[in-house]
């Protein structure tokens, strides 16, 4: 008798051109989870922040960058999948801009102000490895590039490239 073979199918969005600006990347990265049907748990515009399901990521001018030490006003958002996965994006830094993902696999966020992102107890890993940074040249600005978006059809693995141009 054979081994069974895993078979995973996929949602594949190839190809989404970004040329504007990182803000507008992690618009688009946003957007596009909300396509393959994530939901959005909580967020902050840097004006106001709650977890209270809505969208303040609503257009470019909501997403605002604040700084490392948490002084000012900064943008989040925490994504939630149909099998309960969180996903924090925390736009923050100074230069180069950083915008750091956090996952909860079975802990909610919480929490949350316009000066800090919020935690979940069982949050990783949110380092320097998990950071999207600016992606330009130091001192040469933003560089575009497009990204291609993976999900599986059962919710499970969703996977994002970000290929410079």
């Amino acid at each position: 008798m054979a081994v069974p073979q895993p078979v995973k199918t996929w949602t594949v969005v190839p190809n989404i051109a970004e040329t504007t600006s990182f803000a507008n990347l992690l618009l688009v990265i946003k957007n596009q989870w909300k396509a393959l049907g994530w939901t959005v748990a909580g967020s902050s515009d840097a004006t106001t922040a709650a977890m209270d399901g809505v969208d303040r990521w609503a257009t470019l001018s909501n997403v605002n960058q604040g700084n490392d030490a948490g002084t000012n006003a900064r943008s989040w958002i925490v994504l939630r999948n149909g099998n309960g996965r969180q996903l924090l994006m925390d736009y923050h830094g100074g230069a180069p801009r950083v915008c750091r993902f956090y996952l909860s696999a079975t802990a909610a966020f919480t929490g949350g102000t316009t000066t800090a992102r919020p935690t979940a107890p069982d949050s990783f890993p949110g380092d320097a490895t998990t950071a999207l940074r600016d992606l330009g040249s130091p001192g040469s600005g933003y560089s575009p590039g497009t990204l291609q978006f993976m999900h599986s059809t059962d919710g499970k693995n969703d996977i994002v490239l970000f290929c410079r141009v």
